[in-house]
């Protein structure tokens, strides 16, 4: 993988199901990150659901020290309208492909509002299914704290730099 390679992201179950992928291209890449942009309108595939595009161009950063995404969204203008944060495991490099584990949990940013929990009944849902431990709720709980705080500290006037 390099900058500039068009890529496939894998989202998957804690079941290690593949549920969720898209295309975008490769923009930053070292040992601490890789940062994938995937334009408006790109074809979101899911295993269950109808296919889907995206709404807006998003910048997507997959630190692999860190159990959640941020993700960027910009209009047509290039303004920032939206953060996304998905708690997840921390992303993986497989062969020319990011992978990883949705835990379900999400935190979103519409600007300039402030962030928010999203999901919590489906995280209910695969905590059931999946088995997850009190242990691994609590710590699941315990990122989304920080991921409201990495969200909420974005001024809410940032405009586009892709």
């Amino acid at each position: 993988m390099k900058i500039g390679d068009v890529i496939w992201v894998r989202a998957h179950k804690a079941d290690g199901e593949c549920y969720q992928w898209w295309q975008g291209t490769v923009t930053e890449l070292d040992e601490q990150h890789v940062v994938v942009l995937t334009p408006c309108d790109t074809p979101v595939h899911h295993i269950n659901k109808a296919l889907r595009h995206t709404d807006y161009s998003d910048r997507a950063t997959y630190r692999f020290d860190k159990p959640y995404t941020f993700i960027e969204s910009f209009n047509a203008e290039g303004n920032l309208v939206e953060l996304y944060l998905d708690i997840c495991s921390p992303p993986r490099i497989v062969g020319n492909e990011v992978h990883y584990v949705d835990h379900e949990l999400d935190v979103a940013r519409e600007m300039p509002a402030p962030a928010y929990v999203m999901d919590e009944d489906e995280f209910a849902e695969a905590a059931l299914a999946y088995g997850y431990t009190p242990e691994f709720q609590a710590w699941c709980y315990a990122v989304v704290h920080e991921a409201l705080a990495v969200a909420n500290a974005v001024p809410p006037a940032i405009a586009s730099q892709t």
